[in-house]
């Protein structure tokens, strides 16, 4: 379990962008009192726009642009301003790619000022002049979009997009991209288009050209053990401002859904930074699940570095758990996986109003932030008998379910202990309903922690 020394040690190590985040609230704050969001699937977090996650897709085709290098004196700044690492140490180490690709529509130019290719990150600089912000308040956070294509059709590749910034040379911008593929091509065009720049609607395509900087391969040594459980080494890619990790997860059938989070040290102690941990494949062998998974750090770490040091952790995953209201009251949900359950107290309904009382319990003191208890509570849903769906193996289609939840409000806190009343807008009897409780959101705040070890480096290959 996390307890608080351990969260106010995690949370004093987390580099936290805290101007930019409290400007993004504040932008959200306001956008919010002009716009009705439908669900509260929206609130569920608050985003920086330094860092905001991107999902991008697109069936387009894209027209080529000529490829011009020139050297731009604003991109180091760009990227110091979002405080995008990579950015930055490949800009100090002149591995940044200048380029000067223009496309221009509807009285805006866009202008693809750099890129680079370093592990499976890719980042573009920009610059955007003509346009008016304040023309269209319906027009993303960020000041512009970008759609991106790789040839297959429902690609995704996630994205850390910087807001746009007034400077002289024009509206600056930076975007990084990071590929969930297992490889990428050493030359690799990126082919996006800018559907929304700076208050203006339209299409600026551009095919990016990016050369991926050299890397080196290592063996790495090294693996932890924990009841079924098993992490193990397997190798390490240094790029020139990235790291690339190899490992093998086993797992037990029952927690094929769990993960084995790693934090990662140098030789001088000194933490690595995270990015993205990606499941390149998982088969089920003897009983066991074994994965095998890529992480990306996004630290550059020393040449001369002999092990690592790897802190695992185990963060064990748990269910919805689903219950008839057509029952008599009290009665009790529990948690497949963990001691975690409600007891239903009461159950009431009024016309298209349905409340339900319900204490927590089965969770050791302090083991969860109040925040945490109250956002487990709000979610307590209902789900129409007739909509759950499983799988052949049993398990809830979440995501054809998700649209037909009822949620309330708020879950209303009675008293001191942990009970909460949530009351709810439906369509016929209570009967016809099951309550759906995330015990998922618990687990999935907890971990347990695996020995750690040191994980050698040897064997160069070339």
């Amino acid at each position: 379990m996390l307890n608080k020394e351990r969260i106010e040690r995690e949370i004093e190590e987390i580099e936290f962008p805290k101007e930019d985040v409290f400007n993004a609230i504040d932008r959200g704050i306001s956008r919010g009192k002009k716009r009705t969001y439908q669900s509260r699937m929206k609130k569920a977090g608050v985003f920086s726009s330094a860092a905001a996650a991107a999902f991008l897709a697109s069936g387009l085709l894209f027209a080529p642009v000529s490829n011009v290098l020139a050297a731009v004196p604003v991109i180091g700044g760009i990227y110091e301003k979002y405080s995008m690492q990579i950015g930055q140490e490949l800009f100090s180490s002149g591995l940044i790619t200048g380029l000067d690709e223009t496309a221009e529509e509807k009285g805006v130019a866009v202008k693809i000022t750099s890129a680079y290719y370093d592990g499976n990150v890719i980042g573009i600089s920009f610059l955007a002049e003509g346009g008016n912000p304040e023309t269209d308040e319906e027009g993303p956070e960020a000041g512009y979009n970008i759609h991106l294509f790789d040839g297959k059709d429902q690609s995704q590749w996630s994205a850390s997009m910087g807001e746009l910034k007034e400077t002289d040379e024009g509206y600056a911008g930076a975007v990084e991209f990071y590929s969930p593929n297992a490889e990428l091509p050493e030359n690799f065009t990126l082919p996006l288009t800018f559907n929304y720049v700076n208050g203006v609607h339209g299409s600026w395509k551009f095919d990016v050209p990016v050369e991926k900087i050299p890397a080196e391969t290592f063996a790495l040594t090294g693996e932890s053990t924990f009841d079924d459980y098993k992490l193990k080494m397997n190798s390490m890619t240094k790029g020139a401002a990235t790291t690339l990790l190899y490992y093998t997860v086993e797992l037990p059938l029952k927690g094929k859904g769990d993960t084995v989070e790693l934090t990662v040290f140098d030789n001088d102690g000194e933490r690595l930074s995270k990015r993205n941990a990606d499941i390149l494949s998982t088969e089920i062998q003897d009983g066991k699940v074994i994965k095998e998974v890529r992480e990306l750090l996004s630290s550059k770490i020393d040449e001369n570095i002999a092990h690592l040091t790897v802190k695992p952790e185990i963060r064990m995953r748990d269910d919805h758990a689903l219950h008839s209201l057509n029952t008599n009251s009290p009665f009790t949900v529990e948690s497949e996986r963990f001691d975690y359950q409600i007891q239903v107290n009461e159950v009431q309904q009024d016309g298209n109003e349905i409340s339900v009382d319900f204490d927590i319990s089965g969770i050791e003191d302090g083991a969860f932030r109040d925040d945490i208890l109250q956002n487990f509570a709000d979610f307590v849903t209902l789900m129409p008998s007739d909509q759950v769906k499983r799988d052949d193996n049993n398990e809830l289609m979440m995501n054809e379910m998700i649209e037909h939840w009822v949620l309330s409000d708020q879950a209303v806190r009675i008293g001191d202990d942990l009970r909460f009343k949530s009351t709810f807008q439906v369509e016929g009897n209570a009967n016809n309903y099951d309550v759906m409780v995330p015990f998922d959101s618990f687990s999935g705040n907890s971990l347990v922690e695996m020995e750690a070890f040191e994980a050698s480096i040897s064997s160069v290959n070339q």
